[in-house]
């Protein structure tokens, strides 16, 4: 993914704690964001595969029918 921070480290060098803790939120928050829109992303391509697949079976049985 991408870099690995020390947030202990980064929190004790902050001049600012409140400002950090704030952006701490901000950060484990877009983390989350990006979590779940790769799940519904996932959920969609998968629902996306069983609805051709359920086409592909439709189409194959009307033509043996």
């Amino acid at each position: 993914m991408g870099k690995q921070v020390d947030v202990e480290t980064l929190r004790q060098l902050s001049p600012n704690p409140d400002k950090f803790f704030a952006f701490e939120r901000e950060v484990i928050g877009a983390i989350s964001r990006e979590v779940e829109t790769r799940k519904d992303k996932a959920e969609s391509a998968r629902v996306t595969r069983e609805k051709k697949a359920k086409r592909k079976r439709q189409r194959a049985a009307a033509g043996l029918g």
